[in-house]
């Protein structure tokens, strides 16, 4: 991601508003008015990374995500502590018996994790897909991707998966038969037809990791959606 969201410093965010500065003209054709200021907003509880004000007044927030080339890497829709408990309960359990010194291992949590993901059904993950990322990516005003290998940016991107999980379609956890704490997962339509591979994989994992959880420390479970193969949302 261009914007840090894991709480880097203040010249991090100066540094990113004057790399936005480049493309300022870019924005400015695309929106067809001229911008007053860039502001960078970025921070952990905020899917927004900047504000663009223009001279009429007006004001759109973005999120903008950084790659070297689009064909390769991946970058998160969200990441989140805060979703519903149902969704990761045996993990949940572990996780909190782990924090109150009962003895569970490193393995023990990782199969919790596989089980809760693989059991995960199609209703709940489509709920957290349309409330966490589409409706929020909806109301920030728009997705942007900047490819530093060629200086490419591509303004207002909207996933196909967006569209057919709107008009009624559904997402369901492909299982590859492994333990993992990440898996694909594959788009339905409506009328049950499964969809060209969009890229999504969903996964859940201590943010601080095992070691800091099992001595006592702040390591907690969050559940993010990540885009693999960029480009494909780019065609769309």
């Amino acid at each position: 991601m261009a914007f840090p969201s894991d709480g880097r410093n203040h010249r991090d965010g100066i540094k990113v508003e004057k790399s936005i500065y480049k493309y300022k003209e870019v924005f400015e054709s695309h929106y067809n008015k001229k911008i007053l200021k860039i502001t960078h907003i970025g921070g952990t509880k905020t899917l927004i990374d900047f504000e663009i004000e223009f001279f009429d007044g007006s004001k759109i927030t973005k999120s903008l995500k950084k790659k070297k080339t689009i064909k390769n890497g991946s970058f998160d829709y969200i990441n989140c502590s805060d979703f519903d408990p149902k969704i990761t309960k045996n993990s949940k359990d572990i996780h909190n018996k782990i924090k109150n010194k009962h003895y569970f291992t490193r393995e023990d949590l990782n199969k919790s994790i596989s089980d809760d993901l693989l059991n995960l059904n199609s209703e709940d993950l489509t709920k957290f897909v349309i409330d966490k990322v589409i409706n929020k990516y909806k109301k920030i005003g728009g997705l942007d991707i900047f490819e530093t290998s060629t200086n490419n940016l591509y303004i207002d991107i909207k996933p196909y998966f967006f569209e057919v999980l709107e008009n009624g379609g559904y997402l369901k956890v492909k299982n590859n038969k492994k333990i993992n704490q990440s898996y694909m997962l594959d788009l339905f339509d409506k009328n049950d037809i499964l969809q060209e591979d969009c890229g999504l994989r969903i996964r859940l994992h201590l943010n601080n990791g095992w070691t800091k959880l099992k001595n006592g420390g702040y390591s907690v479970l969050v559940l993010k959606l990540q885009q693999d193969k960029v480009d494909k949302i780019l065609k769309k």
